[in-house]
């Protein structure tokens, strides 16, 4: 029987793969038949060696589309993939070991039977977690750090706000926080006495936030060492999709 009356078992893979990447990687073959020969002699200049598959149907299909490289839709989905942008990184808990996550432990006349060991949250990060937390900080520390003296109203920086219930100091949740007003006096109120019995105050600043009664505030013997990570989108994504190849960490990505 001639060569023409074989037929070799079809490969999906086989001609998705040429299909796709036959014009742009060159696949050439010595013992192509006369289908593509002809194909050959009237290709375009995207399809320069353009031998994408053993079957027929394969060649007969490309010689319609070869006018439009069909690169240019597989490049297009790979770019969308690279640039999927991370909306939020959750990390791994477990339930507490105290508490097995209730939240409560102990009698209530003391802090209202909270768990102290998980903060009554009823959860804590694991091991995987905590690392990934601690070098997600790092890496923002690094790229968005800003001295106190460039921060200005209206931007946003990662921080622990602090106030008070009641007669009870109480930390909010760390996060970004959007500045109302930035105060910055020399006089903070905080002073250091010497040997001599001179005061030499101290300057401080005050912080507050939109959404929030909690502040920062702190005296210091010079503030310019101070800085906080101060919110870049691009600088943002950065991080994040870093962040995101460590384990312990979920990705939560915008739709669309």
């Amino acid at each position: 029987m001639g060569r023409r009356g074989l037929r070799e078992p079809y490969n999906a893979a086989r001609f998705t793969l040429g299909f796709l990447l036959g014009p742009c990687y060159g696949y050439t073959n010595s013992n192509d038949d006369k289908g593509d020969s002809e194909m050959n002699t009237t290709k375009t200049t995207a399809h320069s060696n353009c031998t994408h598959s053993k079957t027929k149907a394969a060649r007969a299909l490309c010689r319609k589309t070869r006018t439009a490289s069909p690169i240019a839709p597989l490049a297009t989905d790979i770019q969308t993939v690279i640039d999927r942008r991370i909306k939020t990184l959750s990390y791994e808990t477990a339930p507490c070991y105290r508490c097995s996550g209730s939240g409560k432990y102990g009698p209530n006349v003391v802090a209202n039977g909270k768990c102290f060991a998980c903060g009554g949250l009823g959860y804590k990060f694991t091991k995987a977690a905590d690392k990934a937390r601690a070098a997600y900080r790092e890496m923002m520390a690094a790229e968005m750090n800003t001295p106190l003296a460039d921060l200005q109203v209206g931007d946003s920086i990662y921080c622990t706000p602090t106030g008070w219930a009641g007669f009870e100091p109480i930390s909010y949740q760390t996060r970004w926080y959007k500045i109302a007003s930035i105060e910055i006096t020399e006089n903070s109120g905080v002073g250091r006495t010497d040997e001599k019995g001179q005061t030499t105050w101290l300057p401080g600043y005050k912080i507050t936030f939109e959404r929030t009664a909690g502040a920062l505030s702190q005296s210091a013997e010079t503030l310019e060492g101070i800085v906080f990570p101060r919110y870049d989108a691009e600088k943002s994504q950065r991080v994040m999709q870093a962040a995101a190849k460590l384990k312990g960490v979920t990705v939560t990505y915008y739709e669309g």
